[in-house]
């Protein structure tokens, strides 16, 4: 965020999008509450951390909602957990700047996922609860139900999975761009004590995943290999 010309003078929310992942066209219009509603909660002593654009526990080939238009307008506010909201989420420059300064328990936490040494840095460093609001209906669908490490079907189809998402959005078009959201309390269980997957204890990557924090061209001029790139405007620190 510090070092890229793109984001290092943005003081606004960072959402983030992997690459199977399916974006409705209501999204940017539905973050926009979801940020008014955020305020409104922290003016009544309700600090929200975090907002999940994404929901795992949706499905678009359930059974048809009896009323879709109060369901979009649902969001849920409930503690963070990595493996229940790390998908299409944001966060401000006041909370990677925290998560950054437990760099350590993270790049060293011995866990291939991102996101379950993300909730053990939370839980040993951090050392509280992240509240997030969750939209019901989600405004980001994850389609990559075809391959990875988690997904192991033996016949699947993208393109099926991208057609079935377009049907559904558009079925329910009518009911995007609503005009407010109304919140639901949902406090789960909290997990705390995660363990580890393994996967992560070269100390080789625990220093390369701490030396991120470095400049950009700090990093790229202790290394001949990245020289070429030095070049190129999109590393500039101007």
């Amino acid at each position: 965020m510090e070092h890229l010309p793109q984001t290092r003078k943005h003081h606004g929310d960072f959402l983030f999008i992997e690459e199977d992942h399916y974006v409705s066209p209501d999204l940017i219009h539905h973050w926009k509450l979801m940020k008014l509603a955020q305020k409104d909660l922290k003016e009544s002593d309700t600090a929200i951390d975090i907002l999940t654009m994404g929901n795992y526990e949706f499905n678009v080939q359930q059974k048809s909602i009896d009323n879709m238009q109060t369901e979009m307008t649902k969001l849920n506010l409930t503690n963070w957990f990595s493996s229940k909201h790390n998908m299409a989420f944001t966060i401000d420059r006041s909370l990677w700047s925290r998560i950054k300064s437990c760099q350590f328990a993270f790049c060293t936490f011995d866990d291939y996922n991102w996101d379950w040494s993300l909730q053990h840095t939370i839980d040993e460093c951090l050392k509280r609860k992240l509240r997030t609001l969750v939209t019901v209906v989600p405004r980001v669908f994850h389609t990559g139900t075809c391959g990875g490490l988690h997904h192991k079907q033996k016949h699947c189809d993208e393109n099926s999975e991208t057609n079935k998402l377009k049907k559904f959005l558009a079925q329910n078009q009518e009911y995007q761009f609503i005009d407010q959201v109304r919140i639901e309390k949902h406090f789960g269980q909290y997990r705390k004590g995660i363990k580890n997957n393994g996967g992560w204890n070269d100390r080789r990557d625990h220093q390369l995943c701490q030396q991120y924090q470095l400049p950009f061209l700090q990093i790229f001029h202790q290394n001949e290999h990245f020289y070429p790139l030095l070049k190129n405007d999109f590393l500039s620190e101007n």
